[in-house]
């Protein structure tokens, strides 16, 4: 997987605006950048039916607290989200500031029913 993969998923994401469920895995995926995780952020963003939502990026270290921040701003826009979960390990340019930064999005999502996250260094 590549940035332009993750363009061509998000672009494709916009079309199916009554998606309900999404999980994605994209682990291992050494070439996927903060540039890949904000175009499909923009995809994401127009779901507004999503209700559970699952991301799975291990080892993607080229994801910084920039690309970890443009998914959850996209995350704190989806009125309808109940169910998150999120891998970010191995992802070694992610720190506390960007983690800080992300549970400020987190907080904005109503009525987030359950969460998780796994950041394991």
């Amino acid at each position: 997987m590549t940035d332009e993969s993750l363009r061509k998923i998000g672009k494709s994401l916009k079309k199916v605006r009554c998606l309900q469920d999404l999980t994605m895995i994209f682990a291992g995926s050494e070439s996927i950048t903060d540039a890949g995780v904000h175009e499909l952020s923009k995809g994401l963003k127009d779901l507004t039916s999503l209700e559970s939502f699952g991301i799975n990026l291990t080892e993607c270290d080229r994801i910084t607290n920039v690309g970890l921040s443009y998914l959850g701003k996209s995350l704190e826009k989806l009125p309808g989200l109940k169910h998150t979960y999120l891998n970010f390990s191995c992802c070694y340019n992610i720190d506390e500031t960007g983690l800080g930064d992300f549970s400020k999005s987190l907080s904005k999502i109503t009525p987030l029913a359950s969460l998780a996250l796994n950041f394991i260094w």
